[in-house]
């Protein structure tokens, strides 16, 4: 599988896709080095249930790879995964940018002085 299909098969809740881009952005940065689920929890600061389904997809479909002794994740990068986690963290951060400047425009319309 891969990271697309991953992600697809998440909810599409803000909450949720905010998690998931997080964690894959933190596991890219962390390549190859695992990570406990109770480090997990500390860092990306959303409800358990949440993180649990997010990793629990993202190894389902062999993004991470998950230590069930040890209840801990890592990613193992190879070439296509990682053109896949770069097209995904441009994507999020240009959609990210795009909302903040519909924000800002908005209240600079519509704010009263």
């Amino acid at each position: 599988m891969s990271l697309r299909r991953a992600l697809d098969t998440l909810p599409h809740d803000r909450t949720t896709q905010a998690v998931a881009r997080d964690a894959v952005a933190l596991f890219s940065r962390h390549a190859d080095e695992w990570i406990g689920v109770s480090d997990l929890q500390g860092v990306l600061d959303a409800p358990t249930t949440v993180i649990d389904a997010v990793l629990d997809t993202l190894a389902r479909s062999f993004v991470l790879d998950f230590d069930d002794a040890q209840s801990r994740y890592r990613y193992r990068p190879d070439r296509f995964t990682e053109i896949e986690i770069e097209r995904y963290l441009r994507r999020a951060e240009r959609h990210d940018g795009h909302v903040r400047s519909n924000v800002a425009r908005y209240r600079q319309r519509y704010s009263h002085p």
